[in-house]
C-alpha cells in the first residue's frame, strides 16, 4: 500500500514539475516531441506515468502528427489510450484552425495578392477532406467575405461557376481568389484543377470581376497558380 502511494505521489510531483515548466517557459523548437505528447496525455491518462506511453506511440506512428492522425482502432491497442484520449487528439486541429482564423478576423484588408493567398491558406489547417474556399475583396483590397463553398472527400471536391458567381453577387465583390486543398497529395494543381480554374476565370470575367488566383494547399504549403508561368495565362484577362 505504501509503495503504491509513493508511486502515485511521485507521478503527481512529476506532472506538476512538467506543467510548471511548460507554464513558465512554454515549448521551443528544441523541445523533445515525447515531452509534448507526455504533457498532453496527462489530461486523459490519470495517475499513471505517461512518458513511456508517449515513447511507445511515437515509435509506432513516427511523429506527433502521426499520433494525432492515427486510426482509432490502432490507438486503442495501447494500454492507457481510451476514447477520451482519441477525442482530445481529434480536437486539437479544429481548435488550432479556429484559433488561427479568429486571430485573423481583425484583419479587414490585404495589401496584395501574396498576402491574400497567405490569409486564405490558413483556412485549410487540419482539414482532412478536399475543401474549397472563396476569398472576396473589393477594389481597395478590403475583405468582404471568406467562405467555404464546397467540401468533398479526401481526393475530390467539386465547385461550379454558379457557386462562385452567387457568392460574388451576394458580397458585391470586385475581385476573388479561390483556394482548395490536397489532404492526401501535394500542393500542385491537377489537370482537373487547371480545367476548372480556366472555366471559373472565364465566367468571372464576363461579369467584370477580377479572378486573382487559385491556390492549392497541402501540408502547410501552397502553390499559387497565378505565380506559376505554366498557368499564369489563365489570369491574364
Amino acid at each position: 500500500m505504501s509503495e503504491k502511494l509513493n508511486d502515485n505521489q511521485l507521478h503527481k510531483e512529476h506532472r506538476k514539475r512538467v506543467r510548471d515548466q511548460f507554464l513558465k517557459e512554454g515549448f521551443s523548437d528544441n523541445t523533445p516531441v515525447h515531452k509534448i505528447l507526455e504533457l498532453l496525455l496527462f489530461y486523459v491518462v490519470p495517475r499513471k506515468d505517461t512518458n513511456g506511453l508517449a515513447h511507445q506511440l511515437l515509435n509506432k506512428f513516427g511523429s506527433l502528427a502521426g499520433v494525432l492522425d492515427a486510426p482509432e482502432e490502432e490507438l486503442l491497442k495501447f494500454s492507457g489510450i481510451t476514447e477520451n484520449a482519441i477525442c482530445l487528439f481529434h480536437l486539437i486541429m479544429p481548435v488550432a484552425r479556429m484559433y488561427i482564423n479568429e486571430r485573423k478576423e481583425g484583419q479587414r484588408s490585404v495589401s496584395g495578392r501574396r498576402e491574400a493567398a497567405e490569409l486564405l491558406a490558413k483556412k485549410f489547417v487540419g482539414l482532412d477532406k478536399e475543401t474549397v474556399y472563396l476569398l472576396c475583396l473589393d477594389n481597395k483590397g478590403r475583405i468582404l467575405d471568406c467562405s467555404r463553398l464546397s467540401e468533398g472527400s479526401e481526393l475530390h471536391v467539386s465547385v461550379s461557376s454558379r457557386m462562385v458567381i452567387e457568392q460574388i453577387i451576394k458580397t458585391k465583390a470586385t475581385a476573388v481568389m479561390l483556394g482548395h486543398n490536397h489532404p492526401k497529395g501535394f500542393a500542385f494543381p491537377s489537370p482537373a484543377d487547371i480545367r476548372v480554374t480556366a472555366q471559373l476565370a472565364t465566367a468571372v470575367s464576363h461579369i467584370g470581376v477580377s479572378f486573382l488566383d487559385h491556390i492549392v494547399v497541402a501540408d502547410g504549403d501552397f502553390v499559387s497558380m497565378a505565380d506559376s508561368k505554366e498557368y499564369s495565362y489563365i489570369f491574364e484577362r
